[in-house]
């Protein structure tokens, strides 16, 4: 399940060029977005990566339906669709 949040991921929600790359070493992920870097930690318990902000922990969610990732944060959704 982990690895399949590796690669290169696009807004599925926007028409903005930026894409998000993720690799991982292990449970962390590192997260690469335009100029920003975050890190991430796999929790098998939602199995979902999680992303500390700063102000509150966020949730990735592979999605394997639609082999999407869906990020939540506060009110707010977004889908991420692969970059093939």
């Amino acid at each position: 399940m982990r690895d399949n949040f590796v690669g290169e991921w696009k807004s599925a929600d926007t028409n903005a060029q930026t894409h998000t790359r993720i690799k991982r070493t292990g449970d962390t992920f590192y997260i690469h977005e335009g100029i920003n870097d975050l890190v991430g930690t796999y929790d098998p318990n939602v199995e979902s990566i999680m992303i500390d902000n700063g102000v509150k922990k966020v949730p990735v969610k592979y999605l394997p339906e639609t082999d999407q990732l869906l990020i939540t944060g506060g009110q707010r959704e977004a889908k991420f669709s692969r970059v093939k």
